[in-house]
């Protein structure tokens, strides 16, 4: 069964109460710093084991706010006591202490920001927005623009400052970032702005407030976009090709993104406990994390991280036989189904054309090996609406550890015509074939390195034989049975004239309906029946008729004994080397059968169908071609009328006596749809030929 659940989340406990708020990832990617600002701690988080390994308690109550440089050596991290903090803290990660503390009047910090030549950080918090001198500690610039100054970030080349104050303020403000004096500003009406961030473009400014995501063309002074992403949204991480802007919606419990693509929300998202507050993207991996610092009077407890989209590559898997079944699986994390999102598998026989399975969504795909599932590349489709991710793995194959024999059956044959078939083996190398056990028909031959079955049988019967096939791996065998028929009699011998007081077929007697023409079918090799050794055979008289067999029939009763089938076939579903390909050639060129026509390329023979009333008729009309013939203007059936298709042939077969139709009250029917039966063609085939022919 495959294998559909796929996580798309792992939960980290940080401690309870901790409350995680700010975070950070070591410059490999496989550590997260996590402040608890619940219990004024260091968090040290492995990301290759999702497990918490260090808390450090940096001696102060409360940790809110923290930023860490591009080394990932130093943390300058705002701590105090209650809510409010005004000390900063410097912090060495790799001794993981304290290393300075520097006492200031900030009142509580919403964003601590680096200049990019890391010699500056800006601090935006309740008393207004400051800058600090990184290496000593001094204030060197600072505004009191309004209360609640909680965000701020810098421009790219350093020399801008854009802040927004949390309540209302009306005013998206540009500062210098050397004295933070105002250079200008964007009036936000009724927005309160919580996060304010760049990507590639210095002029493309991103901002996230309340229900809102929206973009600012700094150049021209005005915002360029305002897209509706969820209630009471907190933090900004931009998506490395900047297609997507992820978002905590505090209140709903959600990861949500912004689509630039679209520019309409992404509509999957993932679920986070309510209390969530900050969203980072790991930048080695791609990963989402969250940080659940809950609410003042209840901390969180967690860091809970959102897989990106992957999956890896499913590998070669091997067989040993038909039937076996081979299971591929592809380790898929971050696929969430729904709003254009999911996995499924895909086939492919050349790797450039590819077509979905369907039912195949979820990690694994069972498949079960024959003839067709070793020609082809199997891989997995997968897409995130999320993300923005689409993507697929490299293909894999059925490989076989030893020759499978993929040939299924082999077609019988008659004395004296040329028989024709090819065994087929699936190989890494190419395997040798050989009959173990068993006999070949009398006069046939098998070629060891084609597979090829040929020459001229020279005995009747039921053959019965198995096949090897070798390489250097290993071998396979098969078996087979082909069953030989007499060759067909043209003269038909004078005893065949009276049918025999022994039934020659164990299913039927002499009081059956058709018996006389059935034993006539036998004594002139018409029909041989189905060997049942040591019984008598079967003739199955209420069997359907497959056209295949209607083809044999009409051979054995009037092609030339020195007939020889093309090379070519002339119908799209029957070749060289198919049971009665012979017989079914030779009634394309007797003009017999034109097959069934189609949009483009060959017509079709439908050698398995059987064959209908209607059809039979039409072949049998064509077989005599009677001269001049028209058919009458009133029906001698009731269910057949001038104009249907086939009406002159059925008519025909009327007037002659070769069908006398089926009583139905006081009406007789042709009923040309059903479907002919073995004992019906007998006693056609029987009156054609020792009545009409007379």
């Amino acid at each position: 069964m495959a294998d559909t659940k796929i996580a798309l989340t792992a939960s980290i406990d940080i401690g309870a109460g901790s409350g995680p708020e700010s975070m950070a990832f070591s410059a490999d990617g496989r550590l997260a710093y996590v402040l608890g600002q619940g219990d004024g701690t260091f968090n040290i988080v492995d990301l290759d084991t999702d497990s918490l390994t260090k808390k450090i308690h940096l001696g102060w109550e409360f940790a809110g706010q923290m930023v860490v440089n591009a080394a990932g050596t130093t943390a300058y991290i705002a701590v105090g006591t209650g809510y409010f903090e005004s000390t900063m803290l410097v912090f060495d990660i790799a001794s993981e202490t304290v290393v300075e503390v520097r006492p200031g009047d900030y009142g509580g910090v919403g964003t601590i920001v680096l200049s990019p030549d890391e010699s500056s950080y800006y601090v935006a918090s309740l008393n207004g927005l400051f800058k600090v001198n990184a290496a000593t500690g001094a204030v060197e610039a600072s505004k009191v623009i309004a209360d609640n100054t909680m965000t701020a970030t810098v421009s790219k080349d350093g020399t801008r400052v854009y802040t927004h104050t949390l309540v209302q303020n009306e005013t998206l403000r540009t500062l210098d970032a050397s004295d933070l004096s105002e250079l200008g500003a964007i009036a936000t009406p009724d927005l309160n702005l919580e996060e304010l961030t760049f990507g590639n473009d210095p002029n493309v400014l991103y901002a996230v407030g309340e229900n809102s995501v929206y973009t600012y063309d700094l150049s021209a002074g005005t915002e360029t976009s305002r897209q509706a992403v969820g209630m009471f949204m907190l933090d900004a991480a931009l998506s490395a090709d900047e297609s997507r802007l992820f978002t905590v919606s505090n209140d709903w419990g959600y990861v949500m993104a912004a689509n630039f693509d679209t520019g309409v929300r992404s509509e999957s998202v993932r679920v986070i406990p309510k209390g969530s507050n900050k969203v980072k993207i790991n930048p080695v991996t791609g990963d989402l994390y969250s940080s659940h610092r809950g609410w003042i009077d209840e901390y969180g407890s967690t860091l809970t991280r959102i897989y990106a989209p992957t999956a890896t590559d499913p590998v070669d898997q091997t067989a040993t036989k038909f039937g076996d079944i081979v299971t591929f699986t592809s380790d898929v994390l971050g696929v969430r189904p729904g709003h254009g999102g999911g996995t499924i598998w895909q086939y492919s026989d050349n790797g450039t054309d590819w077509t979905d399975i369907p039912g195949s969504a979820g990690k694994t795909l069972d498949v079960k090996v024959d003839t067709s599932a070793l020609g082809m590349q199997y891989r997995l489709r997968y897409a995130d609406d999320l993300f923005g991710v689409r993507g697929r793995t490299s293909p894999a194959r059925i490989l076989v550890d030893a020759p499978i024999i993929t040939t299924p059956s082999l077609p019988n044959g008659e004395v004296g015509t040329p028989y024709s078939a090819t065994i087929a083996a699936t190989s890494a190398d190419s395997p040798r074939l050989s009959v173990s056990n068993g006999a070949l028909p009398a006069g046939v031959e098998l070629n060891a390195t084609t597979g090829k079955l040929s020459g001229k049988p020279t005995k009747a019967g039921a053959f019965k034989f198995e096949i090897t096939a070798s390489d250097g791996s290993g071998s396979t065998a098969r078996e087979y049975v082909v069953t030989i028929v007499p060759a067909f009699v043209t003269n038909p011998p004078k005893q065949c004239a009276k049918p025999r007081k022994s039934p020659v077929f164990a299913d039927v007697a002499l009081t059956q309906k058709f018996y006389t023409e059935i034993d006539w079918m036998h004594c002139m090799k018409l029909s041989t029946g189905t060997r049942q050794p040591p019984a008598k055979p079967l003739y199955k008289p209420m069997d359907k008729l497959s056209r295949e067999a209607m083809a044999a029939f009409m051979f054995r009763l009037e092609a030339p004994k020195n007939y020889t089938a093309p090379k070519v076939s002339p119908f799209a579903d029957v070749k060289p080397g198919d049971a009665f390909y012979t017989q079914i050639a030779w009634m394309w060129e007797a003009k017999l059968s034109t097959g069934t026509a189609q949009a483009s390329g060959k017509p079709l023979f439908k050698p398995k169908e059987s064959l209908s009333r209607e059809a039979m008729a039409a072949f049998i009309y064509r077989l005599e071609s009677p001269k001049k013939y028209t058919a009458p203007k009133v029906s001698p059936m009731a269910d057949m009328k001038p104009g249907m298709k086939f009406y002159k042939e059925i008519s025909w077969m009327y007037s002659e006596k070769l069908t006398t139709g089926n009583k139905v009250g006081n009406t007789k029917e042709f009923w040309p749809k059903n479907k002919l039966s073995r004992e019906a063609m007998a006693a056609f085939i029987y009156r054609l030929v020792t009545d009409y022919r007379k």
